[in-house]
Formats: C-alpha cells, structure tokens, sequence
C-alpha cells in the first residue's frame, strides 16, 4: 500500500516510481529464489540511491545563496538526512574496520579534536 520508508524521514521521488516498477518486472529473476532476492535487493537499492537533480537558483538570488536549499534538493537531503542516518545506523564488520587490514580508517575522533583545541 505504500513504499517502505528505509531510513526515517527520506522517501525517493515520486517520478521514478514507473522507472522503479518496469525494472522490477525486467530485471528480476522470479524463478530463482536466491537470485530473485538478490535482483530485487538491487532494484530497491538502484530505486533508494535516485537523488534527483538539484534545484535550479531564484531568478535574483545573490552569489552566497545561488542555489534553493529545500527537501527536494538532493545536497539538503544528504547533509541532513542521509549523513546523519549513517553516522547514527552503520556498524561495519570488524574487519573491515580493522585499521591495518580494513578499507575503513578513523581519521579523526571529534572527542580528542575538543581536547586538543580545549588548550588553545
């Protein structure tokens, strides 16, 4: 009856839905059960991962606001939408975290910038 809301507060836009559905039917392998999962996963993957085109400027707007900042505008959804879903929700495996075999590295951590700037 209605689209799953996968991260709270972003929903994708509405004009992909018809792109959205013809995958569904085209790309899918139904007789498959591992790869019909898998197919699908990848569908609504492809569908969630559609930002849009950003927001054309205002016809007068100065040059430090060229551009409408509205929830529409794909730079406004991932700043306050996205990012802050993945710092609240991502939890790597460990050894992808792993600092010496991962591909994920700490490059900082703000608790020890505010203590090194607390002496400032």
């Amino acid at each position: 009856s209605s689209l799953p809301e996968l991260v709270d507060g972003y929903l994708p836009q509405a004009a992909a839905i018809p792109a959205f559905l013809l995958r569904l039917c085209e790309h899918v392998e139904w007789f498959d059960e591992k790869g019909c999962f898998d197919s699908i996963a990848c569908e609504i993957a492809e569908f969630y991962a559609q930002l849009g085109m950003p927001t054309p400027p205002r016809a007068g707007a100065d040059a430090d606001h060229k551009w409408v900042h509205d929830k529409d505008d794909p730079r406004f959804v991932l700043k306050n939408v996205l990012v802050p879903a993945l710092r609240r929700s991502f939890l790597p495996y460990k050894e992808h975290a792993d600092a010496e075999r991962g591909f994920l590295r700490q490059i900082a951590a703000l608790e020890v910038l505010y203590k090194i700037f607390e002496r400032c």
